[in-house]
């Protein structure tokens, strides 16, 4: 990602054209056809206008001269999570906003994508766990001292034309090519970390140690994880206490013991699910809501 400098000094490259569509003798500004928060849910996924705005505020705090292009950053940050909840072309998107070309709106959504992440990172809070244990579900009471369930999961990707990179991202778990990232989820639900981007050759025990995601845990807290995060080593040495379902080995059956725990753990983990199942359908048509 682009450093605040970085996005700064790349932003001065671009001189934009302006967004309107002809009507008519008419120039009507492509943002006031958004006219209800419905239309506006349905073409970017921003819920309505209020938090449209704070993104808009947070963005000129982060880079204050922005303002200055001709075209509006309101047109360009909708056109952005147009671009993220239903990945249309380049091309379409070139008609709907009047760009001279594929290439400029690429470049343009690229850009606005490395400034939304420099002014929306800190967006996703590290809850303390006085604040977790307030919101504790039914499900944790056997878990308390859960600080954060985590998993990897994968999103497919186009082939790389690069040799290095195809091998670096394909993913003998998906049987194509994928980037592969960890997120973590509070006991109540609320997505609390997001880990760098890797190719989906990486393994889940090798993302987990490259994140450092033990740094901002405490002695005696726990953290939950499934079967394929074999971390041991690592939680133990930092006084971490691993909670993940048991390993069947060489028995035929577990015990009840150990099947009534791979139950709970199951009922916990759920959020963790619910939460990646929400990242990779954001660009469906979900139920619109008031």
């Amino acid at each position: 990602m682009l450093s605040v400098e970085n996005v700064e000094t790349t932003e001065k490259k671009f001189i934009d054209t302006g967004v309107q569509i002809r009507s008519g003798d008419l120039l009507i500004d492509l943002c006031d056809v958004i006219k209800t928060e419905k239309e506006l849910n349905t073409l970017t996924g921003i819920v309505n206008f209020d938090i449209l705005n704070t993104i808009l505020d947070i963005f000129k705090i982060g880079f204050p001269k922005y303002e200055s292009e001709r075209m509006h950053l309101r047109n360009k940050v909708i056109m952005t999570f147009i671009k993220l909840k239903h990945n249309l072309s380049y091309a379409i998107l070139t008609v709907l906003f009047k760009y001279s070309s594929a290439s400029h709106c690429r470049k343009i959504i690229l850009q606005m994508i490395d400034m939304l992440y420099v002014c929306l990172k800190d967006g996703i809070p590290f809850p303390d766990k006085d604040e977790i244990s307030q919101n504790l579900p039914i499900c944790f009471n056997g878990f308390r001292n859960v600080r954060i369930v985590l998993d990897c999961t994968e999103i497919s990707i186009q082939k790389p034309k690069s040799l290095c990179c195809q091998q670096a991202t394909y993913s003998r778990y998906k049987s194509t090519y994928t980037i592969k990232f960890m997120t973590g989820v509070t006991p109540g639900g609320l997505l609390s970390y997001i880990s760098s981007m890797y190719g989906g050759r990486s393994s889940d025990d090798a993302i987990f140690e490259q994140s450092k995601i033990l740094d901002s845990l405490e002695k005696g807290e726990a953290l939950m994880v499934d079967k394929g995060f074999r971390v041991d080593k690592l939680c133990k040495d930092r006084d971490i206490t691993l909670i993940r379902p048991p390993f069947k080995k060489e028995k035929l059956q577990f015990s009840k013991e150990e099947s009534r725990l791979s139950a709970k753990i199951a009922r916990a983990r759920v959020h963790i699910e619910r939460s990646n199942q929400r990242l990779k359908v954001f660009k469906s048509d979900a139920k619109w809501s008031c």
